[in-house]
């Protein structure tokens, strides 16, 4: 049982520059199970927090050193206020929901995710995004170093290497959390 009061459910770079490098099946159907996830946890009352990458024109805070954000500075993608940083249309955050700003993988590096979560008084973390070897991977790791109930909801996370996708939900997140899919998720909610 999921207590819908003290879990949030994080929305993790569902962006139209990052959902792009996923095969379009695997887009469709990704896409498909994190808006059944998301309208099921909105008719629940769950909180819920958007998570999302940009980047400031000339991309200021990417490091030389960064070799993963050196590549997105040459496709020049994530800039703030393009239409490939918005979240999917089918994914779009509600007035109320917060969108958190990240400038790193983990979307709590930086950000102010941990201060939101501590004011909402959860315990539990639901976890959906792109791509599971990212964001899904460092913020469950943060999240169990701080003591939370975590829920991977795996057929609303992808990866484009579907082998580390699966080899993450299988062997990897159990050791952490609670790996579900969404209807599972939705059915648990109290």
């Amino acid at each position: 049982m999921v207590e819908i009061g003290n879990t949030v459910l994080l929305m993790c770079d569902f962006q139209n520059d990052i959902l792009v490098s996923l095969p379009p099946p695997m887009r469709e159907k990704l896409v498909e199970n994190a808006r059944r996830l998301l309208e099921g946890a909105r008719r629940a009352g769950m909180i819920i927090v958007f998570v999302g990458v940009c980047f400031r024109e000339g991309y200021p805070e990417v490091g030389s050193s960064n070799k993963m954000y050196q590549g997105i500075r040459q496709a020049n993608v994530l800039l703030d206020g393009t239409v490939g940083a918005q979240f999917e249309d089918q994914l779009q955050p509600l007035p109320q929901e917060p969108v958190v700003v990240k400038k790193r993988v983990a979307a709590t590096f930086g950000t102010e995710l941990p201060l939101l979560l501590k004011s909402y008084k959860a315990s539990a973390v639901a976890l959906a995004g792109v791509s599971t070897s990212g964001v899904i991977l460092s913020t469950i790791r943060w999240l169990a170093d701080s003591d939370y109930h975590i829920f991977v909801i795996s057929d609303c996370c992808a990866d484009r290497d579907v082998e580390v996708h699966d080899m993450l939900c299988s062997k990897v997140f159990p050791r952490q959390g609670n790996v579900e899919t969404a209807d599972k998720f939705l059915r648990s909610l109290v």
